[in-house]
């Protein structure tokens, strides 16, 4: 079991749980500094949230968004 990451409030909804989802999505295709480092940012847009059961759903499927996105583009 991981442990949980640093929170810094917003970052809350933040786990190595959704990291190891988030990576194994992108087919580890992508580094796990790399992953982390967009989810904080996409988290970050959370942080005022009123609801947060889905916000972790929210950051996992942005957050892929994001890194296919840059991959896409970096290919050219």
């Amino acid at each position: 079991m991981h442990a949980p990451m640093q929170s810094t409030g917003h970052e809350a909804y933040l786990d190595e749980a959704l990291i190891d989802a988030i990576w194994c999505k992108l087919d580890r295709q992508v580094t796990r500094d790399e992953v982390r480092r967009v989810a904080h940012q996409v988290a970050a847009r959370y942080r005022d949230a009123r609801i947060t059961q889905y916000v972790p759903v929210f950051i996992l499927r942005r957050t892929c968004e994001i890194l296919q996105a840059n991959a896409l583009i970096e290919q050219g």
